[in-house]
């Protein structure tokens, strides 16, 4: 069979499920058919390594690189969750859709956030995914689902890559310098997809940082300022997208004030923000290990009160204002 080359490392089991699905292909034309759960963390490659099979599908349907007719199932801006109404129209434009003249593709995103209706509404046009109809779920868990729909769908699980296989993979593909290389096998928390956004993509790097760099500033800025960096920060998002992004900063701020708790340890070699460490030995300065903990213990609250659908800017504000 053809050489096939994969844009990410260390998930041999999902490539090894693509490479045979797309050698059962060249034998048996037109015959795929099935729905599958893509289970992982985000950014551990889930979406970058199913874009992949279906451009190698569609050369095999079309005899040569052609976009791909896919129907796409995702949360809506400013919802919480995905509707019934969105898994009907799905459903519906699933099957009016062509794939290469040959197949019709369904990918549903994040799909662990398929309303209780939603995911039943997708029961039959799961039932009825045969012959050249495939549907791909992309979930961070595959327990996040109901069983009804895992128990009609194939499970292809995504795993975190060490951090040395990371760092070996970005000096040998990307040709990062060894610093570069080690510092964002670090950050990227074995999460393959985000490690290629941040060594490709400098603006990006920079904005993942900038939680760590607001979390370290708040220990000598007055409050006004905090809160101004808050509104900031969040932007012009609402909804979904404002909880994501608070999500995002709460657990950047966990992972800084382990940063500085190794630091106090004497144990730099460790710390992931280590991109911002003149930030975080700042940071240092003005937090024993006492504080430090007692800080992580109101991170640890402030998410609880993001799940419970308090207002991110203000649980993020609750967080920065105790930071003295």
């Amino acid at each position: 069979m053809a050489q096939r080359t994969w844009p990410l490392i260390g998930q041999k089991n999902a490539i090894d499920f693509f490479e045979q699905t797309l050698d059962y292909e060249q034998q048996h034309p037109g015959t795929l058919g099935g729905s599958f759960i893509l289970s992982g963390p985000t950014s551990v490659g889930k979406g970058v390594m199913l874009e992949s099979f279906l451009n190698y599908l569609s050369r095999l349907a079309e005899g040569e690189s052609a976009p791909a007719d896919i129907v796409r199932l995702e949360l809506l801006e400013e919802k919480r969750e995905i509707g019934i109404a969105q898994a009907r129209e799905f459903s519906g434009r699933l099957a009016l859709s062509t794939f290469g003249g040959h197949y019709r593709i369904g990918v549903v995103h994040n799909a662990e956030l398929l309303s209780i209706e939603a995911a039943n509404a997708l029961l039959k046009t799961l039932e009825d995914a045969r012959d050249q109809v495939v549907i791909f779920l992309l979930a961070s868990s595959a327990d996040l689902l109901p069983t009804t729909i895992r128990s009609r769908s194939q499970h292809i699980m995504f795993k975190t890559v060490p951090a040395d296989e990371i760092y070996e993979w970005l000096i040998r593909s990307y040709n990062l310098t060894r610093p570069q290389a080690k510092n964002i096998s670090r950050l990227s928390g074995g999460r393959p997809g985000l490690a290629l956004k941040l060594a490709t993509d400098k603006k990006f790097l920079e904005q993942r940082l900038v939680p760590v760099q607001l979390f370290c500033a708040a220990f000598k800025t007055p409050l006004y300022e905090r809160w101004q960096a808050i509104v900031k920060f969040i932007g012009n998002a609402t909804g979904a997208e404002a909880v994501a992004k608070a999500a995002e900063a709460l657990e950047s701020w966990r992972l800084t004030i382990r940063d500085l708790l190794l630091m106090r340890l004497n144990q730099p070699e460790l710390v992931i923000h280590a991109f911002a460490e003149e930030e975080l030995r700042a940071a240092l300065r003005s937090a024993d290990i006492q504080d430090l903990r007692r800080y992580d213990g109101i991170i640890q609250q402030a998410i609880r009160y993001l799940k419970a659908n308090v207002n991110p800017k203000l649980v993020l504000e609750q967080v920065l204002m105790n930071i003295h």
